[in-house]
């Protein structure tokens, strides 16, 4: 399968707001190369007030809104909610009925568009806990569903929102390209009969599949054996389909592909592309690495430990896995990044590294920032010459 798009296109980058250190990187990033990048907060990560905080610095949707609008004055960095839907939302909700779990749903939903997001991740693709994820039928329904309330409470305050539909997760996460084709023309014709805006994104599944610390679906496969998609693969037609009723065409779970695979997104026609975990990981694995460089082996043992404990690593294992208890740790560490005991080993660190020279802060956004370029060059999205004047002021604030 050839590329069909020229290849000075771009691929939006869409990045989850892990911590605050990446959050503020992809910020930064945002004026430095002068370029949109979107945050997509999982309900997990950011939740609202009336229904707890999320794990990411324990903000609530209000805060963290505020936090970017005051770090943001020229709107180059647009808020997203990813995976917001019934049962996406921690503690108790999981055994809620489907009435009530909606309900939390919607509550979440009306605080991020009164918290300036502007973009709506529809995904009630989960049941209680114990039972299957929901059919296509259920799905659907519940997209409508959603989709009618969002809009109407927009509309209410005064607001401006737009949807991203389908998922990669769960049996829907699997639909056939003949399935998803017709699961995206539905929702469109429902918008269009609801006067409803159309998505704004639809999300498909092209091969990828974020675990542990690798991406174990086929595309990387696929690049190495043919150095491209297979020619049958459906993406160019689901590309056309997007492009012919106006929506842009989303790829999830795009975490540690290769540089050839990342290059070649704009031309396959991929619109957006989310990454999370990755930069998450390399924040923790900068932490505990700088620590044993500068002979603090103890302490990054000991930050690691708080990490293991959370258990947050068990859902990204693969089945089987021969990975250690320091692999399962970093791929936790920015779970606990708010709690009280990580928070006071961190201040310990800073502390420590400072004694020796070493700005463990500025460490930790560089590593952020190199991981998040990769993608930004892969996408077009870097202007060489911003990024060269960038290089060349953090070279000259080190030597003043």
């Amino acid at each position: 399968m050839k590329s069909f798009r020229p290849a000075s296109c771009t691929t939006e980058l869409c990045i989850g707001p892990m911590s605050v250190n990446v959050t503020r990187t992809a910020i930064d990033l945002a004026y430095v190369h002068n370029t949109p990048i979107t945050l997509i907060a999982s309900r997990r990560q950011i939740e609202c007030a009336a229904l707890g905080r999320g794990y990411v610095n324990n903000w609530t949707t209000e805060e963290f809104g505020e936090f970017v609008r005051l770090s943001d004055p020229r709107g180059l960095v647009r808020l997203a909610r990813d995976h917001g839907g019934p049962w996406q939302g921690e503690g108790a909700e999981e055994h809620l009925d489907e009435a009530a779990a909606m309900a939390r749903a919607l509550e979440s939903y009306r605080a991020d568009i009164l918290s300036g997001f502007t973009l709506l991740h529809i995904d009630p693709n989960k049941n209680p806990a114990g039972e299957r994820g929901a059919d296509v039928l259920t799905f659907t329904r519940r997209t409508k569903e959603l989709l009618t309330a969002c809009h109407g409470m927009a509309v209410a305050a005064g607001k401006k929102v737009g949807f991203e539909i389908g998922t990669d997760e769960g049996f829907i996460g699997a639909l056939s390209p003949e399935q998803t084709e017709k699961f995206i023309i539905e929702i469109t014709e429902f918008c269009r009969n609801a006067e409803i805006p159309l998505p704004e994104y639809a999300v498909v599944q092209t091969g990828t599949k974020v675990m542990e610390r690798k991406n174990i679906g086929p595309m990387d496969g696929w690049i190495a054996r043919d150095r491209n998609l297979p020619s049958d693969h459906a993406l160019p037609r689901l590309v056309a389909l997007c492009q012919r009723n106006g929506i842009k065409l989303k790829q999830h779970n795009t975490d540690y592909l290769s540089n050839e695979a990342l290059a070649m997104h704009p031309g396959w026609g991929i619109d957006a592309a989310n990454v999370a975990p990755e930069f998450g990981v390399a924040e923790t694995l900068t932490l505990a690495d700088t620590l044993e460089r500068n002979g603090g082996g103890a302490l990054a043992a000991e930050i690691l430990d708080v990490a293991l404990a959370s258990n947050k690593w068990r859902k990204w294992m693969v089945p089987g896995s021969p990975a250690n208890d320091t692999e399962k740790a970093i791929i936790a560490g920015h779970y606990v990044f708010a709690q009280p005991e990580f928070l006071k080993m961190k201040t310990a660190a800073m502390r420590y590294l400072a004694d020796r020279g070493v700005d463990l802060e500025e460490s930790l956004c560089a590593a952020i920032r190199r991981s998040m370029e990769r993608y930004m060059r892969a996408f077009n999205l870097i202007n060489q010459s911003q990024e060269t004047r960038w290089a060349e002021t953090k070279l000259m604030a080190s030597a003043s």
